[in-house]
Protein backbone atom coordinates (compact mmCIF):
# COMPACT_ATOMS: atom_id res chain seq x y z
CA UNK A 1 0.00 0.00 0.00
CA UNK A 2 0.89 3.84 -0.51
CA UNK A 3 0.62 6.39 1.39
CA UNK A 4 2.06 9.66 0.03
CA UNK A 5 2.42 12.30 1.45
CA UNK A 6 4.13 14.42 -1.39
CA UNK A 7 6.03 17.67 -0.98
CA UNK A 8 4.32 21.31 0.02
CA UNK A 9 5.99 24.26 -0.82
CA UNK A 10 7.12 24.63 3.30
CA UNK A 11 8.52 22.23 5.47
CA UNK A 12 5.62 19.46 7.04
CA UNK A 13 5.99 19.29 10.71
CA UNK A 14 4.76 15.80 11.05
CA UNK A 15 7.95 14.93 9.11
CA UNK A 16 10.59 12.99 10.59
CA UNK A 17 13.58 14.71 11.70
CA UNK A 18 15.93 12.82 8.88
CA UNK A 19 13.28 13.81 6.00
CA UNK A 20 13.46 17.67 7.19
CA UNK A 21 17.14 17.09 6.72
CA UNK A 22 16.68 15.80 3.50
CA UNK A 23 14.63 18.86 2.14
CA UNK A 24 17.14 21.13 3.88
CA UNK A 25 19.94 19.86 1.54
CA UNK A 26 18.14 19.72 -1.88
CA UNK A 27 16.00 16.69 -2.22
CA UNK A 28 12.74 16.92 -3.78
CA UNK A 29 10.05 14.80 -4.17
CA UNK A 30 9.86 13.65 -0.84
CA UNK A 31 6.68 10.99 0.10
CA UNK A 32 6.34 8.16 2.54
CA UNK A 33 5.25 4.55 1.66
CA UNK A 34 3.74 2.35 4.39
CA UNK A 35 3.90 -1.43 3.76
CA UNK A 36 1.65 -3.68 5.64
CA UNK A 37 3.18 -7.54 6.76
CA UNK A 38 -0.23 -9.25 7.98
CA UNK A 39 1.37 -12.35 8.98
CA UNK A 40 3.90 -10.42 11.37
CA UNK A 41 1.10 -7.50 12.63
CA UNK A 42 3.62 -5.20 11.29
CA UNK A 43 3.08 -1.48 9.46
CA UNK A 44 6.44 -0.22 8.03
CA UNK A 45 6.79 3.36 7.25
CA UNK A 46 9.71 4.46 5.00
CA UNK A 47 10.90 7.77 3.49
CA UNK A 48 11.62 7.98 -0.17
CA UNK A 49 13.11 11.16 -2.35
CA UNK A 50 15.19 12.19 -5.38
CA UNK A 51 18.54 13.60 -4.15
CA UNK A 52 20.02 16.20 -5.78
CA UNK A 53 21.77 14.01 -8.50
CA UNK A 54 18.59 12.93 -9.57
CA UNK A 55 17.81 9.20 -8.26
CA UNK A 56 15.48 7.76 -6.28
CA UNK A 57 16.36 6.62 -2.91
CA UNK A 58 15.55 5.95 0.32
CA UNK A 59 15.72 8.59 2.45
CA UNK A 60 18.81 8.37 4.91
CA UNK A 61 18.82 8.12 8.45
CA UNK A 62 20.62 11.46 8.70
CA UNK A 63 19.43 11.72 12.79
CA UNK A 64 20.40 8.52 13.66
CA UNK A 65 23.37 7.00 11.44
CA UNK A 66 26.84 8.14 11.49
CA UNK A 67 27.68 7.18 7.99
CA UNK A 68 25.02 9.37 6.92
CA UNK A 69 25.26 11.96 9.00
CA UNK A 70 29.38 11.97 9.14
CA UNK A 71 29.86 12.81 6.08
CA UNK A 72 26.89 15.53 6.12
CA UNK A 73 29.10 16.74 8.70
CA UNK A 74 32.03 16.76 6.95
CA UNK A 75 30.47 18.46 3.98
CA UNK A 76 29.11 21.09 5.69
CA UNK A 77 32.32 21.62 8.33
CA UNK A 78 30.50 21.28 11.33
CA UNK A 79 31.55 20.59 14.59
CA UNK A 80 30.00 18.40 17.32
CA UNK A 81 30.81 18.46 21.38
CA UNK A 82 29.08 17.25 24.44
CA UNK A 83 28.34 20.49 27.01
CA UNK A 84 25.81 20.42 29.79
CA UNK A 85 24.33 16.86 29.15
CA UNK A 86 23.68 17.30 25.66
CA UNK A 87 25.43 16.90 22.11
CA UNK A 88 26.27 20.36 20.66
CA UNK A 89 26.16 20.75 16.54
CA UNK A 90 27.47 24.16 16.01
CA UNK A 91 29.43 26.03 13.00
CA UNK A 92 30.24 29.41 11.66
CA UNK A 93 28.46 30.92 8.71
CA UNK A 94 30.59 32.93 5.79
CA UNK A 95 29.34 36.03 7.56
CA UNK A 96 31.54 35.09 10.93
CA UNK A 97 28.75 33.83 13.42
CA UNK A 98 28.10 30.87 15.21
CA UNK A 99 24.99 28.73 14.86
CA UNK A 100 24.18 25.78 17.18
CA UNK A 101 21.63 23.15 17.74
CA UNK A 102 21.80 20.43 20.21
CA UNK A 103 20.09 16.56 20.99
CA UNK A 104 20.44 13.83 22.71
CA UNK A 105 22.85 12.28 20.08
CA UNK A 106 25.44 14.01 18.26
CA UNK A 107 23.45 12.86 15.06
CA UNK A 108 20.67 14.73 15.90
CA UNK A 109 22.15 17.54 16.87
CA UNK A 110 24.00 17.61 13.08
CA UNK A 111 19.85 17.07 11.81
CA UNK A 112 18.60 19.80 13.80
CA UNK A 113 21.54 22.49 13.05
CA UNK A 114 20.77 21.79 9.28
CA UNK A 115 17.56 22.07 9.25
CA UNK A 116 17.82 25.11 11.62
CA UNK A 117 20.72 26.30 8.84
CA UNK A 118 17.97 25.71 6.12
CA UNK A 119 15.02 27.50 7.28
CA UNK A 120 17.16 30.55 8.50
CA UNK A 121 18.48 30.90 4.46
CA UNK A 122 22.02 30.02 5.85
CA UNK A 123 22.84 26.95 4.61
CA UNK A 124 25.63 27.22 1.99
CA UNK A 125 27.88 24.53 0.69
Amino acid sequence: MLSEDRESSSMSTDRPLHVAVARAIGWTDLHSEEVHWPDLHLKEKTWWGVEPGGLKLKVPPYDSSWCSAGPLSERLKIGVMWDHGQWIATVRTEEGHDQYAGGERPTEAISRLVVHLHKNGLLTE
